[in-house]
């Protein structure tokens, strides 16, 4: 994903990030949320990796605070460590063996076990919370 830094706390940077299109597109690009990366890029183009096994997928909001759409920044609540929760909607199932991987319209991909995804009965459609942790979140120039 490409993203722009648009803050920096603490060595902690806010990323606005847009799935499928550029970050500080236009109206009807691709939808695009902020998360949070530790990072000592103060401002400026980036592109946001997160590797799949890194990312949680829940039926329910777990993780992150406030509200946590594709359009709006997510940080840290009481109930989880993790800084970054992202809605978004099944678009893609794909069987690995013992794992599946699953492809969000918010531009993130999971890996989740058959047994989590027989669990959690995920379809293509369905709206799940991606959640992870700022430390998974790694950010190139």
């Amino acid at each position: 994903m490409s993203g722009v830094v648009r803050k920096n706390e603490n060595g902690v940077a806010e990323v606005e990030v847009v799935s499928g299109g550029k970050a500080g597109g236009k109206a009807g690009d691709k939808k695009g949320c902020n998360i949070f990366a530790v990072s000592e890029y103060r401002a400026g183009a980036v592109k946001v990796l997160l590797r799949p096994e890194e990312v949680i997928l829940s039926k329910r909001r777990s993780g992150g605070k406030g509200e946590s759409s594709a359009s709006s920044a997510s940080s840290a609540s009481s109930t989880s460590s993790a800084r970054n929760a992202v809605k978004g909607k099944i678009e893609e199932l794909t069987d690995l063996g013992p794992l599946t991987r699953v492809r969000t319209d918010a531009g993130l991909v999971a890996l989740v076990t058959k047994p989590s995804r027989e669990s959690l009965e995920l379809r293509e459609g369905d709206e799940v919370f991606a959640t992870f942790k700022a430390t998974s979140v790694h950010l190139v120039r």
